[in-house]
């Protein structure tokens, strides 16, 4: 689990900590299965991909849709219903987040070949202003984009098949951005100041990158571009 400071977070891991319930939901579950293996099993063998549920994400649901036709049979099609359409959203998200990975590395794949075809993750993720890491590295390895890895004091770095960038760009047609892109990272280190942007005395916690220029910026101008 990563790390969270939300205080109702906290609280909740220590009921379930705590909680003498959740033990006994987990004996009830674990007797079920027991004494319904057998036929949890055979649903597994027979459930079939469907039109909209197929390849890696079937064989994720499968388990779930195995038990549910086994206890609730009369809700196994609105599982199906649910696995496709929290699918679809899934794949929807990925593919947008990979078609942005694609223009960036295509607009900047100068910078990154003099760099010996690597760029840092983090960099990557701060640049095209993407809340979790993984997403990133979930759509440069499903591109087929990385070449090696790297372990540095700067995150992880990965040395890319810059000449699959091109190709996937022009399969999806996409075309390199203007230079002057905008960029909105988070600061690690927060300090108070005027922002760059509404001329007001703020904490500023973000860096605002448009062309050639960067601004330290509040959040409320933050979301103000966002918007």
């Amino acid at each position: 689990m990563y790390k969270s400071y939300d205080r109702k977070y906290a609280l909740a891991r220590k009921i379930l900590e705590t909680d003498t319930e959740l033990d006994n939901i987990q004996e009830t579950l674990l007797n079920y299965a027991l004494m319904n293996w057998k036929e949890i099993y055979e649903a597994y063998h027979n459930i079939e991909p469907t039109e909209r549920l197929y390849g890696r994400y079937f064989l994720l649901w499968a388990p779930i849709l195995s038990i549910c036709k086994v206890t609730y049979p009369e809700r196994y099609e609105n599982m199906i219903k649910y696995a496709e359409e929290a699918t679809l959203g899934v794949e929807r998200k990925s593919f947008e987040i990979e078609n942005r990975v694609l223009g960036y590395l295509l607009t900047h794949r100068d910078e990154i070949k003099s760099k010996g075809n690597a760029i840092y993750l983090k960099d990557l993720t701060e640049a095209l202003n993407v809340k979790w890491w993984q997403n990133i590295f979930d759509a440069l390895r499903n591109l087929g984009l990385i070449k090696k890895a790297k372990d540095t004091s700067h995150g992880k770095k990965y040395y890319l098949h810059i000449e699959r960038v091109v190709e996937l760009a022009r399969e999806r047609s996409i075309e390199e951005e203007e230079t002057d892109i905008e960029t909105i990272k988070n600061l690690s280190q927060v300090e108070e100041g005027f922002c760059e942007l509404c001329g007001e005395r703020k904490w500023l916690d973000h860096e605002w990158r448009h062309g050639e220029k960067t601004f330290l910026i509040c959040s409320s101008c933050v979301k103000d571009l966002k918007d």
